[in-house]
């Protein structure tokens, strides 16, 4: 079978966000500036950089930690490393001596200290050990040996030091001549023999052999850009990945092969930055995890002996931006559920340990294929056998059910844990079996491996047993144990394998607490207990491990190729307000905006039927005569456009599908205003209704039947808006504005104070932010900048303004312009200047909760519909009032349960964004825009197209969700979809007070077979708001005859446009194949 069909078992590992009780928080972390990773992990220990006390400037401190630490953890709560007086150039923990940390200073001494009780929170100030290397040796980055214990490389201005810890000397030392700078960063081989050096500030680098005359045994030029940092790795047997930049600032990795060290096998690019991407690499798994510093971003990927050589595998986005990353030890996997990689993140205030699972069907099995054998913890040799030219190798383990308890009060450990295997054979229960691979002589093939451990109380005696059990295995291993003193040393040596057992249970037996029992209002019968069993055991080991994933988080976003792009793009105005839409499309045309102070505008089909080449010469457009300020298509009208101007006035202009030219065209209407404008929108749900906010500090609210303000206010003072939103149902108008506040009107209410709902502040900078109601308009999405020049995502109660989620999504200069699609409720995220779309399903679930309780169920529609269910002779749930609104989205309801009453209590939680797979594009956009929903190509599973406008072009792009039965209509992707291209009501209803619903249509098409029954969830209202929506519907008159009409006409004109543009893809699709 060909290598293609041969997928990895790792392809599809995803990290799972951890809990906020699963962190280390309240960390003090703060701002750093180092040059090295941040944080360090050992199988026992967590070491990262802490920011000085007081105010005071960084000065070389380490906080330490348990590794299996977690929740608030202050200075109070740390043992604290006092380092040194200058900032730390690099720490590391030694690989066979959990507990022993070097540290290194550039203008003092190599420093080793030993923590052996990480819960006493002390303040340490010796060190165990003082290594004066020289005079004049600054030292820049350190890197312990991988398979020989007590030995160190240390890089010093452009050489490379081997320190014997137990000579506490330097035994070998090698100057790199190809290097102008100091080194940066060094590595070590996985067999110990080769040592990497990238210097003079990620250009050109060099491959070493310490132990041969001529130490230099290749010189590498790596990077064509000069960043403050860089980094190299060993990735496997024979390769190497560095981290830089290009020239023109951008990250950059690059791969090289033990083949050709002279040119790199594989370059990869990825966004500008100034700051490194830090390389982790994990030999068993062979996944290479990229952790940018100053951003939020985890790039996975995947090392491959065939091509792709690095292959993607997932794009995570953090919540907290990233300030140090490193990888935690092999043996304190979660490997019973299914965990092959545990990512330690450090951020500004807290350490987060992202797991890094691969889903399987059912983990009560131990999954072998997923943990190879991994490297143990006893070294292969010692600093002088390596240095007299020993390459014996780690023992290898299997890490099932590694055995290592708890600490004692005074912080040691119980017992060491033992780096065996548990044997998966009956007959051999409760055995500890380990597979050793070592070098043997030829003429032994049997060993006594019977080691008889003894277990004491005291922890010196504990490590002395250790230690001369570890002794005698490698007396053994070497072949001097059992072999007379005369025997000859052989000149060759072969790989034997060994098995050790020692009659010792893995885990100690430890009696399982009684499971509580589920607080029930009356006995279940049978049936409904089979049924909840039956769901719980489908879904909760699966949400358990994963956590709640969306459905569309493997969305596939479609360019438009060759048949889709509209090239030959010229003159796009890249200077467009930010509080503007700086391109926009209807279901018929797409308006793009034309540089110069004309303010002229391009108008393009964008029919799939007439995608071509534009054609050179000059450019027709419709002309404003003015600087242009924004742009906007009638929703409820593809061949109308509304032009903002900067001399106050609104043009809106008609375009017909004649051969005249736009330029001769006139404006059909022209609304006047006395300042100049800086956004419009259209109200979503009546015709002819817009709100326009004016540099003049005041929003209003137009009717264009009469061409009258029928409202306005001044909702931030003396500061203009930044952003407007109207809500999906068009009653609610929010206005975020350069005074950090953010305000929620209902102009239908009248005056400003009457209408005013809300008003609170929420920005930390008033640079730029942009705001849209989403999930049926409970939730406001507010888009700004935090002081830091960070992008984040801020979920606001769109009745009281409580912030409910904050999600860091990364670092620029340019502002983030969210876009939502109301029915599979996804908010895409992009930016001027940006290669990616950042998408997330937002989704709020409900926890209902009672006061005498615990969490008694996930979902209330669930919930009530079980408990009609077993309380028959009761009143249902589904007519109960909702009585009481609480902030953060919770609603109280009385149960009448008679004389005992219950009160409970349901409020939303996390998570609220499900992150999907992000779009990326070779090159950066100016912005895009989507089309209606009745646009989309249903068959082909497409739930969202759009357009992606570039300096040069105009591409089609298409949000696709994998799915394998495409014949069938996925009702779970397509619910009944909003109606955003049909009007409920005309401006004079609207302005009169009159609400009508909004319409929701079937997007299935006909003759098509649905694949899962989606039923309409019922509507639970209050009896207030029942009485008042029926006094409404008794006293408004009845909507206009012909909307209903016209939404018709609209709706089947768009089909069929729909119908031939499928049509017209698939044809292209087709052809593209066979060409490729």
């Amino acid at each position: 079978m060909a290598w293609r069909f041969h997928p990895s078992k790792f392809k599809n590992t995803t990290p799972k966000t951890p809990k906020k009780e699963d962190t280390i928080f309240d960390v003090p972390v703060g701002t750093l500036s180092s040059g090295n990773n941040g944080i360090q992990c050992s199988s026992s220990l967590i070491s990262f950089n802490l920011d000085g006390e007081g105010g005071v400037a960084f000065r070389g401190k380490l906080g330490v930690l348990p590794v299996d630490a977690r929740g608030r953890r202050q200075r109070k709560d740390m043992t604290i490393v006092c380092a040194h007086s200058e900032p730390l150039n690099d720490f590391t923990f030694f690989p066979f001596d959990a507990n022993l940390l070097a540290t290194c200073c550039r203008d003092e001494r190599l420093k080793l200290w030993r923590i052996d009780n990480p819960l006493e929170c002390r303040s340490i100030g010796d060190a165990s050990a003082v290594l004066d290397l020289g005079a004049d040796f600054y030292l820049e980055c350190l890197a312990p040996h991988r398979t020989a214990s007590q030995l160190l490389a240390a890089a010093y201005d452009s050489r490379v030091g081997i320190v014997d810890i137990a000579r506490e000397a330097v035994a070998l030392e090698m100057r790199v001549s190809s290097l102008d700078e100091h080194i940066n960063s060094i590595a070590w081989s996985y067999d110990g023999k080769l040592l990497a050096a990238l210097g003079d500030k990620g250009r050109h680098g060099a491959i070493l052999d310490p132990r041969c005359n001529e130490p230099v045994a290749d010189s590498l030029n790596v990077h064509g850009g000069s960043g403050r940092e860089c980094r190299v790795i060993f990735a496997g047997i024979g390769k190497i990945v560095t981290s830089g930049f290009t020239n023109q600032r951008t990250q950059e990795i690059r791969l090289f092969d033990a083949r050709n060290w002279r040119s790199a096998e594989h370059v990869q690019e990825y966004s500008p930055s100034t700051g490194v991407l830090l390389p982790l690499y994990d030999d068993d798994t062979k996944l290479l995890l990229l952790a940018g510093k100053g951003t939020n971003r985890l790039i996975i990927t995947e090392i491959q002996s065939k091509a792709p050589v690095v292959s993607p595998v997932f794009e995570y986005v953090m919540h907290d931006q990233c300030v140090g990353a490193c990888l935690g030890s092999k043996l304190r996997l979660d490997v019973m559920n299914g965990e092959v990689v545990r990512f330690y993140q450090l951020a500004k205030n807290c350490i987060n340990p992202v797991s890094c699972i691969v889903p399987r069907r059912s983990y009560r099995d131990f999954h072998a294929d997923l943990f190879p054998e991994t490297v143990g913890p006893f070294p292969g040799c010692d600093s002088a056998e390596w240095l007299n030219g020993s390459d014996l190798q780690v023992l290898r383990f299997l890490q099932l059910y590694f055995r290592f308890d708890r600490l004692n009060d005074d912080g040691r450990e119980r017992e060491k844990f033992s780096p065996m295997r548990v044997s998966l054979d009956p007959s051999r229960k409760g055995e500890l079996i380990a597979t050793v691979k070592v070098n043997r002589r030829p003429q032994q093939h049997e060993v006594n491996a019977n080691i008889e451990r003894k277990e004491s109380v005291e922890t010196a005696r504990d490590d002395s047993v250790e230690k001369a059990t570890t002794a005698e295995e490698h007396a053994n291993s070497n072949g001097n144990a059992n072999l007379p003193s005369s025997s000859p040393e052989p000149p060759e040596r072969q790989m034997v394998e060994e098995t050790i057992i020692i009659d010792k249970p893995v885990v100690e037996t430890k009696p399982e607490p009684a499971p509580e029992e589920p607080v029930r209002f009356r006995p279940v019968s049978e049936d409904a207990n089979r049924d909840i069993n039956r769901t719980g055991s489908r879904l909760s080991r699966v949400r358990s491990i994963v956590g709640v994933t969306s459905k569309y988080r493997h969305v596939e976003t479609v360019p438009g190729g060759q048949h889709g792009t509209f090239t030959n793009v010229r003159s796009v105005n890249t200077r467009m307000p930010t509080e503007s839409n700086a391109f926009c499309v209807s279901s018929k045309y797409a308006a793009i905006p034309l540089s110069g102070y004309a303010g002229i505008v391009s108008i393009v089909r964008v029919r799939l039927s007439e995608v071509c080449k534009l054609p050179d010469g000059v450019i027709d457009g419709v002309q404003n005569h003015t600087l242009l300020t924004d742009l906007i298509w009638n929703p409820f009208d593809e061949s109308r456009l509304a032009c903002g101007l900067d001399s106050g006035t609104v043009n809106v202009w008609t375009i017909e599908d004649t051969d005249r030219p736009l330029s001769q065209l006139e404006p059909s209407a022209v609304y006047k205003t006395k300042m100049p404008l800086e956004i419009c929108r259209y109200n979503p749900c009546a015709l002819d209704v817009m709100a326009v906010a004016a540099q003049d500090h005041w929003l209003s609210v137009w009717n264009l039947e009469s061409n009258k303000c029928e409202w306005s206010t001044n909702p931030h003072g003396r500061d203009s808006s930044l952003a407007i939103a109207w809500s999906s149902d068009g009653r609610k108008l929010a206005s975020v504005g350069r005074d950090l506040t953010l305000s929620v009107y209902e102009p239908q209410c009248g005056d400003s104070e009457n209408a005013l709902i809300n008003r609170k502040q929420v920005l930390e900078s008033p640079r730029a932010a942009r705001i849209l109601f989403a999930c049926r308009d409970t939730l406001i999405v507010l888009v700004h900048f935090t002081r830091s020049s960070a992008r984040v995502v801020t979920l606001l109660d769109s009745e009281t303004l409580e912030t409910i989620h904050t999600h860091t999504v990364d670092t620029s200069s340019q502002p983030l312009v969210p876009y939502y699609d109301f029915d599979s409720s996804v908010l895409f995220l992009t930016g001027k200047g940006d290669r990616t779309i950042t998408m997330f399903e937002m989704l709020v679930s409900l926890m209902l909760y009672h006061p005498a309780y615990r969490l008694l169920d996930l979902d209330l529609d669930l919930f009530i519909a079980r408990y009609n269910r077993q309380h028959p002779g009761r009143p249902p749930l589904g007519s109960i009032a909702i009585i009481e609104t609480h902030p953060s989205l919770c609603l109280s309801f009385f149960f009448p349960l008679g004389a005992n009453q219950m009160r409970l209590k349901v409020s939303h939680a996390s998570p609220f964004l499900m992150p999907m797979a992000p779009a990326s594009f070779p090159n950066g956009h100016q912005a895009i825009s989507l089309h209606h929903k009745i646009v989309c190509d249903v068959r082909a599973v497409e739930f969202q197209r759009g357009w992606r406008l570039t300096e040069k072009s105009l591409e089609r792009i298409s949000f696709r969700v994998p799915r394998v039965k495409k014949d069938l209509f996925q009702s779970d992707l397509f619910p009944r979809a909003l109606a955003t291209w049909i009007p409920v009501m005309s401006a004079s209803d609207w302005f009169a007070g009159h609400n009508q619903p909004p319409l929701f249509l079937d997007l299935c098409p006909e003759g098509m077979k649905q694949y899962i029954s989606s039923p309409v969830p019922p509507v639970r209202r209050s009896l207030m708001q029942s009485e008042q929506e029926e006094q409404r519907r008794e006293t408004a008159p009845p909507p206009p005859a012909h909307t209903q009409t016209i939404g018709d006409c609209r709706t089947e004109a768009l089909r069929a446009a729909a119908r031939e543009d499928r049509k017209l893809v698939g044809r292209n699709e087709l052809v593209e194949q066979n060409w490729r």
